[in-house]
Order: C-alpha cells, then sequence, then structure tokens
C-alpha cells in the first residue's frame, strides 16, 4: 500500500484533507499503520492537516509516537499544526 499511497500523491488528484466518518485523515491513517515514507510526504506537501483530531482524540502526532516514528513525530511538531 506505501507505492500505491505515494504514486497517489505524486498525481496531484489526491484529497489530502478528506476525513473519513471517525474524521481520520491520510495522515492519520498513514501513521496508524506505520508508513513512515508516506507520512514524511504529506507533512511535506503541507496540505494534510496534521491538526485534525479524530473520533477517539487522536492525532496523527500521537499515532506517530505510538508507532515510535521519531523522524514522522519531529516532522510534524516542527510544522507548528500538531497541537490543539
Amino acid at each position: 500500500m506505501k507505492e500505491v499511497a505515494l504514486e497517489l500523491i505524486k498525481t496531484g488528484h489526491a484529497n489530502l484533507g478528506q476525513v473519513d466518518n471517525d474524521d481520520n485523515t491520510v495522515l492519520i491513517y498513514a501513521c496508524k499503520h506505520e508508513m513512515k515514507e508516506v507520512a514524511l510526504e504529506l507533512i511535506k506537501m503541507g496540505h494534510a492537516k496534521p491538526e485534525q483530531v479524530n473520533h477517539w482524540g487522536y492525532t496523527a502526532l500521537i499515532w506517530a509516537c505510538e508507532n515510535k516514528m521519531t523522524k514522522v513525530a519531529l516532522k510534524l511538531i516542527k510544522t507548528g499544526q500538531s497541537f490543539q
């Protein structure tokens, strides 16, 4: 799935700000499922809503920390948007 997600992002046609019924964004999914490269690409693009909190109160930063994705967590913190 990582390769598919990265290719879709590159097309420029992905709706990176879309949220599902539980308020999960593409970035939250990437962090939840330990797709480091996808998360880093989403952060770099700047359209992935790092501030989004899902239905259970989790952000991409929480998932990145939970999954020991240190580089992703640090990039999320540097955006200045990962906090409510």
